[in-house]
């Protein structure tokens, strides 16, 4: 069986700040699932829920929709290239051939 990741986690392993994750983790996602879908045919990856962190008005936090990815994909490093705050991360990595 595949392992699956958020983009929260793959910046994590990636070596980026929880912090800069909160802020950038979201454009972070929109890229590497612009690149996703670039190549699959338009199609969307996997989505599974996800607690995010208390804050005013929802002190146990609330679910939300995010997408998954294989640990393998190769958009997860096209995607974090493309994007200027998580490119310095993926420098040094190469897309393997699909």
């Amino acid at each position: 069986m595949t392992q699956r990741v958020k983009v929260s986690d793959y910046l994590t392993v990636l070596g980026m700040e929880e912090t800069d994750i909160d802020r950038y983790g979201s454009w972070a996602g929109k890229h590497i699932v612009n690149a996703y879908r670039a190549a699959h045919f338009g199609h969307d990856p996997r989505k599974t829920r996800k607690r995010t962190k208390p804050c005013k008005g929802r002190p146990n936090g609330r679910w939300i929709k995010v997408n998954v990815y294989r640990i393998t994909d190769p958009a997860l490093i096209t995607g974090c290239a493309a994007y200027n705050r998580t490119a310095p991360f993926v420098s040094g990595l190469h897309t393997p051939a699909a």
